[in-house]
């Protein structure tokens, strides 16, 4: 069973993360490895946070809100882009009924505005290439597979694992676009349809019954695709550690709470 609720990878660095702990590992320029441990038990966030995660479809919208306040250097700017965007395409559907010569037109309305959407996806792919986050990325799903499996986080083992994750914000990625595929046809809203379609998309994304998840198999094995091809690398054994380093600590700070 996975200790953590979340991850992220950084230029040299792991972020686990539950309800109590936030604990982020990182590879300093002398080649050692660093670990600080954050409690967050008892923020007013973390509270707010207990409570919107039973109730379904506000949750959703909770969680994008906790992105912006957790990482909100790396995902500020894109939400902000984001919903420029949005804001944009409701001006334009507004003034210039469907006026082909406007710049906005090609870029907000289908096909061309699902094309933009697919050149920001690749501009991050690129991005995630060519940097050391797709090692990162892969080394943090890895170790939570070792563990989840087989509960051993040594190397050895961590090194046999997917890169591949099934919980990875790949997967609620691919749900958000799909509701909002949906939303954008039946709204004329867009503001709207894109908080519903992260809303819609993350209730989805947390379905645990078997038979809805065969069902949505083709959705699944899409986003495995992209996860491998386009937001993971292999990774090399100094990535690993730091992953490691990081759940290590994620294990010891479980194994104190049962001991108390």
């Amino acid at each position: 069973m996975s200790l953590i609720s979340g991850g992220q990878a950084g230029f040299n660095s792991v972020i686990f993360y539950n309800r109590s702990h936030r604990v982020k590992a990182s590879r300093k320029k002398d080649g050692c490895i660093e670990v600080n441990v954050v409690s967050t038990n008892g923020s007013n966030g973390t509270k707010v946070g207990k409570l919107f995660d039973k109730i379904p479809f506000i949750r959703g919208m909770w969680l994008m809100i906790e992105l912006v306040i957790l990482n909100w250097r790396l995902y500020l700017i894109t939400l902000v882009l984001f919903f420029t965007m949005l804001i944009l395409q409701n001006v334009t559907h507004e003034t210039t009924e469907r006026d082909t010569s406007s710049l906005f037109y090609l870029f907000f309305t289908p096909p061309y505005h699902f094309i933009f959407l697919l050149g920001v996806l690749m501009c991050a792919s690129i991005f995630i290439k060519i940097t050391e986050v797709g090692k990162y990325h892969s080394a943090e799903h890895m170790v939570d597979n070792a563990y989840e499996d087989s509960q051993d986080i040594s190397l050895q083992n961590v090194q046999m694992y997917s890169r591949v994750h099934k919980q990875c914000g790949t997967n609620l990625l691919v749900f958000i676009l799909i509701f909002y595929s949906i939303f954008y046809y039946l709204l004329d809203n867009k503001f709207l349809g894109g908080f519903l379609s992260f809303s819609f998309g993350y209730e989805v994304y947390k379905i645990n019954h078997m038979w809805i998840k065969r069902a949505l198999t083709p959705v699944y094995a899409f986003s495995y695709t992209l996860q491998w091809f386009l937001f993971t690398s292999k990774p090399n054994p100094k990535h690993l550690e730091v992953s490691i380093s990081a759940y290590q600590e994620m294990v010891s700070l479980s194994k104190a709470g049962n001991d108390e």
